[in-house]
Order: C-alpha cells, then structure tokens, then sequence
C-alpha cells in the first residue's frame, strides 16, 4: 500500500503532492523546474537530517523526536521517488537507445528495495531510540548509502543525455 503523502514543506521539508500541483512548475510533468525544485526540497531535507544526527551525536536529546518525524517523512518520499522513476520512460529509452546503461539502471532499481528496507528499519529504530547516538550513526550511514545512489542515478542519467545528445552509444 503507497501512504497518503499528506507531508507539508515547514513541517519536514517535503512538500506534499497537493501543495505542488496549483505551482506553475508543476504543470508539466517531468519538466525541468520540477525536478530541480523537488531534487532541492530533497537536499534540504537530506541536510536538515544530517544536521539533527550531529546534534544527537552531541548529546542533544531533544533532537530525537525531530529525528523521528522527519526519517518518517523521508521514507514516504522515497516511496514517491522510487515509484515516479520507475514510471518514467527512462528504462524504456535506455531499451531503445542505450542499451549498454541499462544494466546500470536494473542495478539501481534494485538498490531502490534494499534501501527501502533500511529506511523502514531506520524508522523502526528511531521509534524506540529516538535519542541516541545509535540513532546517529545510523543515519548517518543510511544517509551516505543514499547518497551514493542518488550520485550514481545522477551520473547515469548524465551520461545517458550526453550520449543521446551526441547520437552515438
């Protein structure tokens, strides 16, 4: 079952799917601006994130309740991304015309899971330990894991647009 992405942008630092679609960005699908606006929401929340687990790492507890909310909201978000790229036509385009990346992009997919499952682990974890250095550096390497996905999903995309702009695989 896909949650109800009822999430406001002062709240946790996502905007929810109905805050987004009276924006002019949002008015075409896919386009530029609304990617760009999200990928930013995301780093900012990505940051805000960071942020509290240094702050549980020194000792401030009352971080932890902040900590919780905002994994609970990324995990929902991560749901949404995941399920939005696998909609895209992107696999369908590398098939077609680049079909030596698609290799790449079934391997990232299937991160897409395990990283699902850590966030939801993470998000259980937080729930009982909510301030804890633990938690801390827990999210921290989930945080670094994601990211280094995010890099490598960035990076193939890339290349797939330099090669399709220049015609050549």
């Amino acid at each position: 079952m896909v949650p109800s992405r009822t999430a406001s942008a002062s709240r946790d630092g996502f905007q929810s799917a109905s805050d987004r679609e009276g924006s002019p960005e949002n008015q075409l699908p896919g386009s530029v601006d609304s990617r760009v606006n999200d990928r930013a929401e995301f780093d900012a929340a990505i940051a805000r994130l960071r942020a509290l687990s240094e702050a549980l790492r020194a000792g401030q507890p009352e971080s932890g309740p902040r900590a919780v909310a905002l994994l609970e909201a990324l995990e929902t978000e991560l749901l949404f991304r995941f399920a939005a790229e696998k909609i895209e036509e992107f696999v369908g385009a590398l098939l077609t015309k680049q079909p030596r990346l698609l290799r790449r992009s079934e391997r990232l997919e299937a991160e897409h899971a395990k990283i699902g499952d850590a966030i939801e682990q993470l998000v259980r974890f937080a729930r009982r330990a909510p301030a804890s250095v633990d938690l801390s550096e827990r999210i921290t390497r989930f945080l670094d894991g994601l990211e280094r996905h995010e890099r490598a999903e960035n990076a193939l995309m890339h290349e797939f647009l330099l090669l399709d702009e220049g015609g050549s695989d």
